[in-house]
């Protein structure tokens, strides 16, 4: 039973923050175990939407968020950019640049297409002002 499940089942639906430590001392467990740890609670961008959306959270980007939309498919990632605002995009394409994931193959295109987004956005901004 996953601790979010839990909490629901008891009525408590108070803001909450979970963190957690892990040391892998089994070298026997495949290296994709804190992958599979890390999506355990939020395992595609609708799921990361409703942390975002949600007005209790103080959504923060981080690398594991940044990777997270950057191997998603086209159709998820168009979905997720119409559900945010210009001035996230713009964080989370500068984040990707400031973690230099430019310079990584499997993420180039997805970057590249975050870029022409945001170009869009930007231009239609300027013409409407």
């Amino acid at each position: 039973m996953n601790i979010i499940h839990l909490l629901k089942t008891s009525h408590i639906y108070n803001s909450r923050l979970f963190i957690y430590y892990a040391q892998l001392i089994n070298d026997k467990l495949p290296s994709s175990f804190e992958y599979e740890l890390n999506r355990c609670a939020i395992n595609n961008l609708q799921q990361l939407l409703t942390i975002i959306h949600n007005p209790l959270s103080s959504f923060q980007l981080n690398t594991r968020v940044l990777k997270e939309i950057l191997r998603s498919n086209l159709t998820e990632l168009d979905q997720f950019l119409q559900s945010i605002n210009t001035d996230l995009l713009s964080q989370i394409y500068h984040a990707c640049l400031a973690c230099n994931y430019q310079t990584i193959e499997i993420f180039t295109n997805t970057l590249h297409y975050l870029h022409r987004c945001l170009q869009q956005r930007e231009n239609i901004y300027n013409i409407t002002e």
